[in-house]
């Protein structure tokens, strides 16, 4: 008994001993440089010696404990086995190699010339901004054939076992375009194969009839629980003191300037955009002493000397926000002006910029004489031709936008976005209601006494109406954006909100503290959302973001740390509660830790896919890369707890469970905001 405890013991050092490497290689990226990491962890033999020992330690507890009586937890490991052997053969098989091309030159570098035919940049309509970049390349063996072929990002070139993938290109004259050529023969067949047999197996192991998962599901401590909940109140904050306001349009007149269309971000959107940001970034909030966002930017625009004397909401911004008042003083920030060249090229202009010498006098006269000319009918409250003018305005941008115009759906949705998008205050609603039932919560059932009903009631309507409020926010925004807004932190973080709320209210009848729980990390998501920035502004997507596997990605890995935050809240309510609480506790946590795992699995492996289609590779040791598979090994541990005693004490599992989620804090926070590298959110 003794012998084979130590030799399950082995894997489980070698292991820790990899986690502790990986770890220091993330921060050697960090101060030194990617480079220095791979040279001094990730590419050592001794590194990979550390993963030869632990793969064959763990086949030898794998054959001990005749996991191949049980397929498909067998199956789950063997996955894992072939996934490490990909990974091997990938090094010693595997070739690659950087093309640098120029127009109408041949590179021979690989078995066959490749030419660069043309180089085409696709930008996204009425901007400047790239929305994909082509190269059109011939292939040409020895014998003289031709094959051509087009590469783009997300879009590979295969030949004769050779992928293609666009790395960059030079805008300068010589107009260079980076390519990556790859060929593994065998490393990406087997690591595929690992990857699709890990589905499989996982899938049917929550089906398996005798699975630990199942038998969690029977047993006699998993009993019904709800929660809590009082009335949500988003209206936060006191009434604010009146004061003297500068000059500004009516709510109605600004309204109609906040209709009309400006290129911001590098993109086409309404003016009403560029007016919350304004607003938001000044005054720190998309409203200003009862004035809306419009108004506020209408006063700059037509009255820019009062409002300079308006003080900024300050703080550690103070020189964005000068910065930001330079601009709208100058008019350099509204490029309200779309003008067509005599090739039909659409470019945008500031009332500032030096205008084409081709453009027609009257043209000329209403760029540079319109705000002057609003500003005027303003001030003798002339209003009805102030609206003939304002709307005039917008006539004019879509009679020169033409087809580039948006659709009015998107303009529409992302009018509505702005309008409804209240990050702040429901957040600190959430925040505070969430803290104060958990702790109700996990009272009542220290106390062992029953909750009132009218708190799960008012709880189950409070968290579907955040569910409803969230939904329609994303919904809003994919519309406006045109892709599925999960690119940047802010949509991320309220992305993991709605998933928490969701579950929250869908797992009430199952899980004790489901509602509190749900209720409160949903409103921490928020605050976080809101951190990542007071006002985040809609953008184009991203080139290489351009995948629907980055979208299944990153909500698969959502969904993991929704369920690995009710677990570590689990954890929290546990210890603070007596034995009995613990135990029962224990099985909920184990239940939502195995869908847990399995997400976060998945989620790697398809963000993989994804980086092999990309750039050719599916595994670059990022730091973001690295610290997700440090996760998914420290919570795999906990599924072991029949390996290990020690994790099977409701008291041990809880602690560890709690700590566990620092792995998913570092993942998530700790790269974004220090480790850096590809994954990082700017």
């Amino acid at each position: 008994m003794k012998k084979n405890r130590i030799i399950r013991l082995i894997p489980l050092a070698v292991m820790a001993l990899t986690i502790v490497a990986m770890a220091a290689g993330t921060f050697i990226e960090k101060a030194q440089g990617p480079a220095v990491a791979a040279d001094r962890v990730y590419h050592t033999l001794w590194f990979a010696l550390l993963w030869a020992l632990f793969f064959a330690s763990s086949a030898v507890v794998i054959a001990q404990a005749k996991l191949i009586r049980r397929p498909l937890t067998f199956g789950i490991h063997l996955a894992f086995g072939l996934i490490l052997i990909g990974a091997l053969l990938t090094t010693l098989t595997g070739k690659k190699y950087r093309l640098e091309l120029e127009p109408e030159q041949a590179n021979c570098e690989l078995p066959f010339s490749v030419t660069l035919e043309e180089f085409e940049i696709v930008r996204y309509p009425g901007t400047q901004t790239p929305q994909n970049f082509v190269s059109h390349l011939t292939l040409t063996e020895a014998s003289g054939e031709q094959t051509p072929i087009e590469v783009s990002m997300n879009h590979i070139g295969r030949y004769h076992g050779y992928r293609l993938y666009m790395t960059g290109y030079d805008e300068g004259e010589s107009g260079t375009v980076v390519l990556t050529a790859t060929h593994d023969p065998w490393g990406i067949g087997v690591t595929y194969t690992g990857y699709i047999l890990l589905l499989i197996s996982f899938v049917g192991f929550f089906f398996e009839k005798n699975s630990r998962f199942r038998q969690l599901l029977k047993s006699p401590l998993l009993k019904r629980g709800a929660a809590f909940v009082l009335l949500v109140l988003l209206a936060c904050g006191g009434a604010e003191a009146k004061e003297s306001l500068p000059p500004t349009l009516s709510r109605e007149s600004a309204d109609r300037l906040g209709h009309s269309y400006v290129l911001y971000q590098d993109r086409v959107c309404p003016l009403q955009t560029l007016a919350r940001d304004v607003t938001t970034k000044l005054y720190g909030n998309p409203a200003y002493h009862g004035l809306t966002a419009e108004q506020v930017l209408s006063g700059w625009m037509l009255f820019p000397a009062q409002w300079m004397e308006v003080p900024t909401k300050g703080g550690k911004h103070l020189q964005e926000q000068q910065e930001l008042q330079m601009l709208l003083m100058t008019g350099t920030l509204y490029k309200i002006y779309p003008v067509r060249d005599t090739a039909g090229a659409l470019t945008w202009y500031s009332p500032g910029d030096h205008l084409p010498v081709t453009i027609g006098e009257e043209e000329f006269i209403f760029i540079r004489q319109y705000l002057s000319y609003c500003t005027e009918l303003a001030f003798n409250r002339d209003f009805v031709s102030l609206d003939t003018a304002l709307d005039k305005l917008t006539l004019y941008q879509e009679k020169r936008l033409g087809a580039e115009l948006p659709s009015a759906a998107r303009i529409g949705a992302e009018r509505a976005w702005n309008r409804l998008s209240r990050t702040k205050p429901v957040a600190m609603a959430c925040t505070t209601l969430g803290l104060l039932f958990f702790a109700y919560m996990v009272y009542c059932l220290g106390a062992q006494k029953r909750h009132r009903r009218w708190t799960a009631v008012t709880g189950t309507i409070i968290t579907v109406a955040l569910s409803v409020y969230l939904l329609t926010l994303f919904v809003l925004r994919w519309v406006a954006q045109g892709f599925i807004p999960l690119t940047n932190g802010y949509e991320t973080m309220t992305f993991l909100a709605l998933c928490l709320a969701v579950l929250a209210w869908a797992g009430q009848n199952k899980i004790t503290l489901s509602l509190p729980c749900g209720l409160l990390m949903a409103g921490l998501a928020l605050m976080v959302a809101m951190m990542s920035g007071s006002n985040p502004a809609m953008t184009q997507m991203a080139p290489v973001l351009d995948s629907p596997l980055l979208c299944i990605h990153v909500a698969v890995i959502m969904l993991s740390y929704t369920l690995l935050a009710f677990v570590m809240l689990m954890g929290v309510a546990a210890l603070i509660g007596g034995k009995v609480l613990q135990e029962r506790l224990q099985v909920i946590s184990l239940i939502m830790l195995y869908p847990a795992v399995f997400l976060l699995a998945v989620g790697i492996f398809i963000g993989a896919v994804w980086a092999n289609v990309s750039w050719g590779t599916y595994w670059s040791w990022d730091p973001k890369e690295v610290w997700a598979l440090i996760t998914l090994i420290v919570y795999g541990l906990l599924l072991h707890g029949q390996s290990f005693p020690a994790l099977q004490k409701p008291r041990v599992y809880h602690w560890y469970a709690m700590l566990a989620f620092l792995c998913v804090l570092v993942t998530y926070f700790g790269v974004n905001l220090v480790l850096g590298g590809m994954h990082s959110y700017a």
